[in-house]
């Protein structure tokens, strides 16, 4: 096989509509260890990821093309982030990661302070890693956080004296 039908070679990508998404072989196995055990170890010629929305599939393809992650949606941070741990894309894990930081360093609303909580929290818990948990604790330790720690507090009264 020359180097162009190899470049030019696709794989299909299921999505949970039921539809087909034809995408380049070499995008999917560059940055992706899964990918390549999927569709160069093991020959695979299709792909089911019906575990996420469309819509993060789409934004998740088409970065493994751009590579550039400028602006996310904060709906679509926890399934980009766990598509690119899944398919250990590392640098978007990674940017994802930096994205989320921004995020961490910059939150001042009890409501941007639940939903970074939540996220770092989703991390550490499904995903194994506490990095992001503890640069979480770190940037909160030094801002009022009354508010949202009455949040997760069953009750606050009981420590009142």
């Amino acid at each position: 096989m020359s180097m162009n039908e190899e470049f030019e070679e696709t794989v299909l990508i299921k999505i949970r509509t039921g539809e087909h998404i034809e995408v380049p072989k070499h995008r999917l196995i560059k940055d992706s260890a899964k990918f390549r055990e999927l569709f160069v170890t093991l020959n695979f010629e299709e792909h089911e990821i019906d575990d996420f929305s469309p819509e993060a599939v789409e934004i998740f393809l088409t970065l493994l093309d751009t590579k550039v992650l400028e602006h996310l949606e904060l709906n679509m941070f926890r399934e980009l982030h766990k598509l690119a741990v899944v398919f250990e894309v590392n640098w978007l894990t990674e940017s994802c990661r930096v994205w989320l930081k921004g995020l961490i360093n910059t939150a001042s609303t009890r409501e941007e302070k639940t939903y970074i909580f939540e996220e770092c929290w989703y991390i550490a818990d499904r995903l194994n890693n506490e990095v992001m948990m503890d640069v979480l604790i770190c940037v909160l330790a030094h801002k009022d956080n009354r508010a949202l720690l009455s949040d997760y507090l069953s009750d606050i009264s009981v420590l009142e004296t």
